[in-house]
């Protein structure tokens, strides 16, 4: 988990189930969400967004650099930096440019 001023939740072995509690909530209250996982789980995030998207959920996603590693080492400060940059993904075309741009 990270330093959050708002709502996190973290996931744990980085998937998500669409049976779990978790995405049944987010799918019947939220029509986006941000979505940040470790650098070395930027494949991960890319097949959460897809599962995401395909459920009408909007995702934006946060990059973690290499340097940062992940999001619980950071202050506040630097993930609502992280956050104010993170990229909208809208639809399964832009998931996959971002993709390839990764």
């Amino acid at each position: 988990m990270y330093k959050n001023s708002g709502n996190s939740i973290p996931l744990l072995g980085s998937e998500i189930n669409e049976e779990s509690k978790l995405f049944k909530f987010i799918f019947n209250f939220e029509n986006f969400i941000y979505l940040g996982l470790d650098f070395d789980a930027k494949d991960k995030q890319v097949k959460i967004a897809e599962k995401l998207l395909s459920n009408q959920i909007q995702p934006w996603l946060i990059n973690i650099s290499k340097e940062n590693k992940d999001l619980g080492s950071l202050t506040k400060k630097e993930v609502k930096a992280l956050k104010d940059n993170a990229i909208f993904i809208a639809d399964m075309d832009e998931l996959l440019k971002y993709r390839i741009n990764k």
